[in-house]
């Protein structure tokens, strides 16, 4: 039961940081091409450092839930590809600077720009159903872990 609760917990504050960097860079792309709008700037930094301290709760919570051992390896293994995921977007993000993105990466800045409300939705869909799918586990089975007693 723990590890459930704190799969549900650390996957949905995984899951909103990477919406929160979606949303952040989105705005950024909506200001006329020579400049930014300082406030979508001042806001991309701002969800970036939120999402990082999002992904770090996230992580707290794989090990205050004994890092899911009565969960599905699958489930786990979903977790980290989940922070890996949100950790590369934002490294990307900050990276690639988006306020150049509607001169050096056309296509990527016309995607973002339509697509945070999606990728919003996207994550808490994903959020949705793995945790249905570590509840319809079964309690206190282990999958592939022989030594558990």
């Amino acid at each position: 039961m723990k590890e459930r609760i704190a799969f549900t917990t650390g996957t949905g504050v995984v899951l909103l940081g990477i919406a929160l960097i979606a949303n952040g860079v989105a705005p950024v792309q909506k200001g006329p091409d020579w400049e930014v709008p300082a406030q979508a700037y001042a806001n991309w930094i701002l969800f970036g450092l939120i999402s990082i301290a999002l992904y770090g709760v996230g992580i707290i919570c794989y090990f205050r839930g004994n890092r899911f051992v009565s969960l599905n390896p699958t489930i786990r293994r979903a977790f980290w590809i989940l922070v890996s995921v949100g950790l590369l977007i934002t490294i990307v993000s900050y990276g690639l600077d988006p306020g150049q993105w509607q001169h050096t990466h056309r296509n990527l800045s016309a995607a973002v720009h339509w697509s945070s409300i999606p990728f919003s939705v996207g994550c808490g869909i994903t959020w949705i159903l793995l945790t249905v799918w570590a509840w319809q586990t079964p309690g206190g089975q282990r999958t592939g872990n022989p030594n558990y007693r």
